[in-house]
């Protein structure tokens, strides 16, 4: 449906232009990306919405992921870790000759490419992950200016632009996201990618076609200002008008509501991973992707996503979506269980989040209860639709209970948290640090919503994380799909998957077995 954009409070969000990724001699290439694509798929429609934004005097934000030359807020994770590239090829490393040391500020090869150069005054942003928000001042910058709506382009589709319009979605901004003016490695990704952000009514965001529909749009309010002769503080009530867009239709505009944790002002060892465990049972997959993985078992955790009535029943938030829930419990609850078994018989940590607001509703974004893509009246968050199942998505009512076959035991810790990633306003990575946890067995619902936002929060934050196929699931099946090439593309560059639970909980058998002598 049409969207529209308040161009007081909407602004553009350049991701990661940069040589490092769209340059011969770059970390990208070194990866084995074809990066000359890059360029003629999205630069085209970046310069569009560059001159249009810059025309019209909305600000302009470009990223850059970008480490300190110390490399203190790089996790162990991309370092030396497993998924870290070979020697020469890695974070810090010089790889050829004019580009520097590979994604550290200020190298050559971390400046932006010269088609999308920020002119003086725009806001540069280096982030030392794949999301724009994670230890950055973006949002702190956003509201300040009062940013509720942003235009998104960059790269690559499936990763950084991706994920940052995941974490962007969870602090209730309206995105729209520009499709010839991203652009992926692997085409399939990003078609993957604009169907599910726009999937079940723009559940992460919206997207349009063409950056000149964009331009056009911001063109013709800005016009329309002139024509008025009307003053800045005024012309906040023009909305530019963006067809062909998924979603629905904009009625209200709102600034966002404060994030619980300023994380920039931490230091960077307090927001990354544990250090894996040195001792004890090592759990081996064989079978994983990208490769195997080992599991440290006194340093991993199970992490259930979202196993709730809400999703999984009759007459929950999902189905009055139009879901077909029906089919969640049979795709992934018999995985589960295995999961759930192995893990408390090895006394594994084992976590259980679900989608929970307080009943007042003060810890949703006004997006999820009001905007176009909220859900017809009667079926949003806080109303009641089916008999014994209480408030939608209320913290302690029925409907957001666990359901029977994947209930919490008495001290196994559950997380509320209010939105779709496990790490945005909640104390789950609180809770690993604390219990020294590195790596994650996770599953849960949906494969391509929650689960995959959580996966890449947690990989931005350096955990080593295996998803369990065959204990998750989606209501599409091909998006399931596609998240599972995804996270483990490019050499797991979000983690690894599994295809069985029974895999995992052999291995985690055999490895306890070899330690002590347990048998299982």
């Amino acid at each position: 449906a049409a969207m529209e954009l308040p161009l007081s409070s909407t602004a553009l969000l350049c991701i990661d232009f940069q040589k490092d990724f769209m340059d011969q001699g770059g970390f990208a290439e070194g990866k084995g990306n074809p990066v000359e694509k890059l360029k003629s798929e999205c630069i085209p429609g970046a310069r569009v919405l560059l001159a249009a934004a810059r025309a019209a005097k909305i600000p302009v934000i470009h990223t850059k992921e970008a480490h300190r030359a110390d490399l203190r807020d790089c996790p162990r994770s991309k370092l030396s870790g497993p998924r870290a590239a070979p020697e020469g090829q890695r974070i810090g490393d010089v790889m050829a000759q004019g580009m520097g040391r590979l994604l550290v500020v200020d190298e050559p090869g971390n400046g932006f490419v010269d088609e999308a150069q920020p002119l003086e005054g725009e806001y540069v942003i280096a982030k030392p992950g794949k999301g724009s928000f994670f230890m950055t001042h973006l949002h702190a910058y956003l509201q300040h200016h009062g940013i509720s709506h942003l235009i998104v382009c960059g790269v690559t589709t499936e990763v950084c632009v991706q994920t940052t319009l995941r974490e962007a979605n969870d602090r209730g901004y309206e995105c729209v996201m520009v499709e010839d003016a991203v652009a992926s490695y692997v085409p399939e990704f990003k078609e993957a990618v604009i169907r599910m952000i726009s999937s079940q009514g723009g559940i992460v965001g919206y997207t349009v076609e063409r950056s000149q529909d964009v331009a056009d749009s911001l063109a013709d309010c800005t016009a329309q200002r002139a024509r008025l002769g009307l003053m800045e503080a005024a012309w906040g009530h023009k909305r530019a008008r963006v067809d062909s867009m998924e979603g629905g239709l904009l009625k209200t505009h709102f600034l966002p509501p404060a994030n619980m944790a300023a994380s920039w002002e931490l230091e960077p060892e307090a927001m990354f991973a544990a250090a894996p465990a040195k001792s004890g049972s090592v759990a081996l997959l064989r079978n994983s992707k990208p490769a195997a993985m080992e599991l440290p078992l006194s340093s991993t955790a199970l992490l259930c996503i979202d196993f709730q009535k809400d999703f999984m029943d009759q007459g929950g938030f999902a189905e009055g979506k139009g879901n077909p829930v029906e089919k969640l419990k049979s795709e992934c609850i018999p995985g589960a269980r295995v999961l759930l078994a192995a893990a408390r018989a090895a006394k594994i940590p084992v976590i259980h989040t679900k989608e929970a607001h307080r009943a007042d509703l003060r810890d949703c974004p006004r997006s999820k209860l009001s905007g176009p893509r909220a859900a017809p009246e009667g079926q949003r968050i806080g109303d009641v639709m089916a008999q014994g199942m209480g408030r939608l998505l209320v913290v302690d009512e029925p409907g957001n209970g666990f359901v029977d076959e994947a209930q919490p035991l008495e001290g196994e810790y559950v997380i509320a948290k209010p939105g779709k990633g496990s790490f945005f306003m909640t104390h789950l990575h609180a809770y690993l640090q604390h219990h020294g946890i590195s790596h994650l067995i996770v599953c849960g619902v949906t494969t391509e919503v929650c689960v995959q936002t959580t996966l890449r929060e947690a990989n931005d934050r350096g955990y080593e994380c295996v998803m369990v196929e065959d204990a998750v699931a989606s209501y599409v099946p091909e998006f399931k799909e596609a998240v599972i090439r995804m996270i483990s593309s490019q050499g797991g560059i979000v983690g690894y998957t599994v295809e069985r639970a029974e895999e995992l909980a052999e291995a985690v058998c055999a490895a306890r077995f070899q330690q002590g002598g347990v048998q299982c």
